[in-house]
């Protein structure tokens, strides 16, 4: 077994400590079948054999979920990782059944230590295979597992829903007794059970073995055949796995079956091999000169005489190839190792060759999906690096189930034997089995390259230029170079976009837009917002979005066309899906604002996948040792990973965040319910106005609760950004005193913020409120011994009115009574002395106006009230 690098290791990722080497194997969703099983598991082998040091425990986090795997390749996955502890293993969404419990279970009962997470859900496992998993966890010994760091101890997190199992109550309550004495936890999320916790508490002993997350969803299989005896089927099971005899297990051979070299394509070039006779004084007697394809026969001698005619071609003596346009020098030395009397010499015409295809064998079935892609991608850039077009070919052959794969090389002879060289190193990368394996002996075919499966023809023979070379992803590159420019340039004219901070429009931008408890915040959600870094698998996401149109800048050009095409969509009331990176807190604004023109509701989700996963995913077919990824490439998405920004509900849209598959699944739900749930009460009427709408169904409300306190914290982080605006500063003697004074200089003190009126009484907002509402904000935020300062990045502005003379002026801010007239407030001097601006008295001072005005028969929302910033 070779243990060189293979395609198979970009899946492994490893972390080495001091106590443990810690081993990823992430697989999901890749087009994996029962035929990738034996190589991958060879590859399994290989890699462990050459990352990990035998003294370490090896601890495996498995996930090949959402493949077409069955029960001997899931059981030939887990064998290659026999004697490693696994740590999760995720097979859900494959074709799975007893005999993986079987697999599954013999490797839980010989490690020590506790498996973590099993995610067995969407499969074909019927009660056996549930018992068999369940009894393994119940009597081992090591579940509930303990944590070092916690006091309580937690349950393995077992998922074995939507599978085969009916009546699974009745089968839990038999496990439940002796022997087996199995303790669960139905893992009721509303009662706080993950897989990091269990909302029964209690003492080890007591503690649930496992958490059976919706176990009770199985499929509805109404032909299933009369259910066995569960309580004697327990009984076998428990004495199976005391005795560690599990059921017979499925093996899978090593050596994995290479097929037979299948026929060429049509109009192969003949070849013929012939004998080389060699006289030990006169020689082979040929006259030869150098060809393309090796040497040319120009004359032949009666003695010794050989099976040549004038006008054949050597192409190869020996298995020593002679074709490829070599140098004379070359190709003597190359003749003269295998000149010898009888040596094998492969001969065609050379009026054949000439022009021909290079057609190789490369010993391989097709595999899975994303293998293909990505073997045909490498293709692509060996042949642009080399001068030729690389065809992969997949050869139907009568009795298998599955094609042969080979390769046709069209270009120059030399740059066709350089690639055939290439070729095989490449094919030993993705196929690791051709090892051990003799390299098939390729021919020549006459014409152009056939047409592709894809209906694209390949029409003459094209030599490729070098600007092809990664052009792909000099694309992709530059796209988001020119996304990352436009997102620097945030405050186009021509975008809707809300200012960095809200006021330079003055505080009437904020009337009407208070938020009491009692407002309905039940917009329709139109507008979903995808958040990640390039590679994070926005696109794919969006895809899976049915009935929804997608704003794209790779389709669309610029970020323009994009704004453009939102609004269009949005004035027709139709759902629109926005791929596009959106790192920054104001790119997402622009979004957000348009959303706003047109009352529609927005959602988030974030796909938050690291940087590093990122790179491998868009760079992932340039995984070959030759054949290496640019430095370039991967620093963009360095380059918006460092400015990236987390989405947060502050900035006024509901969110997910998905850091793994079960977290898409569930975003993917939530969103579809709030979608359906908005909508349930517009009207049907495609032609109603864009701008409208608000739906009446009171039970709405609890639907966008986080909708609501998204539109809340918005609106109160606007507010405050005002205050700390310059359109305010420049007039705000009151502030300007507080942040310039001790003892905090340039920061001002939230308890201030929490005596303006409007915070404290429209908004009716707590400082948690606040701190929640500026997590979004550019404004810094710090605490110093319990207490909680503000301060904006940029200095302070220059005071344009001077502090009012009046040692006892009630008035804390200059502008929460900037248009009363100096005599109203000398008649009022007999008020409380509120210099000072503290909290109680703001409250007492604002109280004794609103009595003096309410007195003079004034209304508390005249316009100077509605007109003021802290009202």
């Amino acid at each position: 077994m070779s243990s060189a690098p293979s395609w198979w290791d970009r899946f492994c990722a490893v972390e080495h400590t001091y106590e443990y080497t810690s081993i990823s194997i992430g697989l999901r969703q890749i087009g994996l079948g029962d035929a990738d099983a034996a190589s991958l598991a060879l590859s399994l082998r290989s890699f462990l054999a050459r990352n990990v040091d035998p003294n370490l425990p090896v601890q495996v986090d498995l996930d090949a979920s959402d493949n077409d795997l069955g029960d001997a390749a899931a059981a030939g996955l887990l064998e290659a990782l026999r004697g490693c502890q696994l740590r999760s293993v995720k097979l859900y969404k494959n074709r799975v059944s007893n005999q993986s419990c079987s697999a599954l279970a013999s490797l839980l009962w010989e490690q020590k230590e506790p498996c973590e997470e099993i995610h067995l859900s969407h499969n074909e496992i019927d009660h056996r295979g549930v018992a068999t998993l369940l009894a393994v966890l119940a009597m081992h010994g090591a579940y509930p597992r303990t944590v070092e760091h916690l006091e309580e101890a937690i349950p393995a997190w077992l998922r074995l829903e939507q599978n085969q199992a009916t009546s699974i109550d009745h089968l839990l309550s038999v496990l439940q007794k002796d022997p087996v004495r199995l303790r669960y936890c139905p893992a009721l999320r509303e009662a706080g059970c993950s897989a990091f916790r269990c909302s029964e508490a209690k003492v080890r002993e007591e503690m649930p073995h496992v958490h059976l997350f919706g176990i009770g969803k199985q499929k509805d299989l109404p032909d299933l055949p009369e259910l066995p005896q569960l309580e004697s089927m327990a009984l076998a099971v428990a004495d199976s796995v005391v005795a560690g005899k599990f059921e017979a297990k499925v093996e899978l051979p090593l050596a994995v079956s290479i097929p037979a070299t299948p026929a060429a394509p049509a109009e192969p070039v003949c070849t013929r091999t012939v004998q080389l006779r060699v006289d030990p004084d006169t020689g082979a007697g040929l006259e030869m000169s150098a060809h393309s394809h090796g040497y040319h026969v120009d004359g032949i001698e009666e003695e010794p005489g050989q099976d040549l005619e004038p006008g054949d071609v050597l192409l190869s003596v020996d298995g020593e190839a002679l074709w490829g346009d070599l140098s004379e020098d070359e190709l003597s030395e190359a003749f003269g190792r295998e000149f010898s009397e009888g040596a094998n010499i492969r001969v065609a015409r050379a009026a054949d060759v000439e022009g021909s295809l290079v057609w190789q064998a490369l010993g391989a079935r097709v595999r899975a999906k994303q293998l293909m892609w990505a073997l045909r991608q490498d293709l692509g850039i060996m042949g642009a690096s080399l001068g030729v077009r690389a065809e992969l070919q997949e050869v139907e052959e009568a009795g298998e189930e599955s094609a042969s794969l080979a390769v046709l090389l069209a270009g120059p002879a030399k740059a066709q034997r350089l690639a055939r060289a290439e070729l095989q190193n490449l094919a030993r990368f993705y196929f690791p089995e051709l090892w051990s394996h003799a390299w098939p002996a390729c021919c020549w075919v006459k014409g152009a390259p056939a047409a592709r499966k894809d209906g694209a023809s390949q029409g003459q023979v094209e030599q490729p230029t070098a600007d092809e070379s990664h052009e792909d992803l000099a694309s992709w590159e530059s796209a988001l170079r020119k996304q990352w420019g436009e997102d620097d340039d945030i405050f186009d004219e021509e975008l809707p976009v809300e200012p960095l901070e809200a006021p330079d429009e003055g505080p009437e931008i904020f009337e009407g837009e208070t938020m009491m408890p009692e407002l309905d915040m039940s917009r329709p959600f139109q507008m979903l917002l995808l958040v990640g870094l390039p590679g994070s698998g926005k696109s794919t996401l969006a895809k899976r979005l049915h009935g929804w149109d997608v704003v794209n800048q790779d389709t669309l050009g610029d970020r323009k066309a994009c704004v453009e095409a939102a609004r269009e969509l949005l004035a027709k009331n139709r759902r629109l899906v926005v791929d596009r990176c959106n790192c920054t807190r104001l790119q997402r604004r622009v979004w957000l604002e348009l959303a706003d023109d047109y009352e529609a509701g927005v959602a988030c989700i974030w796909l938050d996948v690291p940087e590093e996963v990122c790179g491998e995913r868009v760079l992932q077919r340039f995984g070959h040792q030759t054949l290496p990824a640019e430095d370039k490439s991967l620093a963009v998405i360095a380059a918006f990973a460092r400015r990236f920004e987390p989405p947060m509900e502050a900035e006024g849209f509901v969110r997910w965040r998905v850091r793994d598959d079960d977290d898409l699944d569930e975003a993917l739900a939530g969103h579809a319910e709030l979608v359906k749930e908005a909508e349930a009460g517009l009207p049907e009427d495609d032609d109603v106005p864009a701008k409208r709408r608000r739906l009446e169904a009171p039970q709405a409300l609890e639907l966008h609760s986080r909708a609501a306190r998204g539109h809340f914290l918005r609106v109160l982080r606007r507010q405050v950004e005002f205050y700390f605006s310059d359109k305010n500063l420049k007039r705000d003697w009151f502030f300007q005193e507080k942040i310039a004074s001790e003892p905090e200089p340039g920061w001002l003190e939230l308890c201030y913020i929490m005596s303006c009126p409007r915070v404290r009484d429209v908004h009716r907002a707590s400082e948690q409120d606040v701190l929640d509402a500026l997590a979004s904000s550019s404004l810094k935020v710090k605490e110093v011994d319990g207490r909680h300062w503000l301060a904006r990045p940029q200095p302070l502005p220059r005071l344009e009115i001077a502090r009012p003379g009046r040692p006892n002026s009630e008035l804390l801010h200059d502008s929460v009574d900037r248009e009363e007239d100096y005599t109203e407030a000398a008649q009022e001097d007999s008020r409380p002395d509120a210099s000072s601006g503290s909290p109680e008295e703001v409250d007492r001072a604002l109280e004794l106006q609103g009595q003096g005005r309410r007195a003079d028969g004034e209304s508390d929302t005249s316009e100077e009230a509605a007109a003021d910033p802290y009202m």
